[in-house]
């Protein structure tokens, strides 16, 4: 028996009742939870400005990423990327890796080094 799909859930900015926390994509995680295991969390940034589960994905067990970025460009640090880019490393379906590279393509990742 194989094991139910983790993904992730995650907002880009810690909560705020008047912004887009992750509890307004509701209706997107009650949907994703008919057919995977779902944590849906917002940004939860340390003093250095990562996120205790973004930043350490490639030890948590996680599926898939979904990566609700609302913020205004400072919602992942550099520690954050690197998790990221380990979940996305450990694509096993060479299709979907394709769709990916040609669908999102057009996105650049940028980094702000204001510290």
């Amino acid at each position: 028996m194989s094991h139910p799909i983790r993904v992730l859930l995650q907002c880009t900015i810690s909560y705020a009742p008047d912004d887009w926390h992750v509890g307004r994509f509701s209706l997107l995680r009650d949907h994703l939870a008919t057919v995977a295991e779902v944590v849906a969390r917002n940004r939860e940034p340390d003093d250095h400005g990562d996120d205790p589960v973004l930043s350490t994905l490639s030890r948590a067990g996680f599926d898939e990423v979904w990566l609700l970025a609302v913020d205004g460009g400072d919602g992942v640090s550099p520690r954050d990327l690197e998790g990221i880019k380990v979940i996305n490393e450990r694509t096993v379906d060479p299709v979907a890796d394709q769709i990916d590279q040609a669908s999102f393509a057009q996105f650049k990742i940028r980094i702000d080094n204001h510290l």
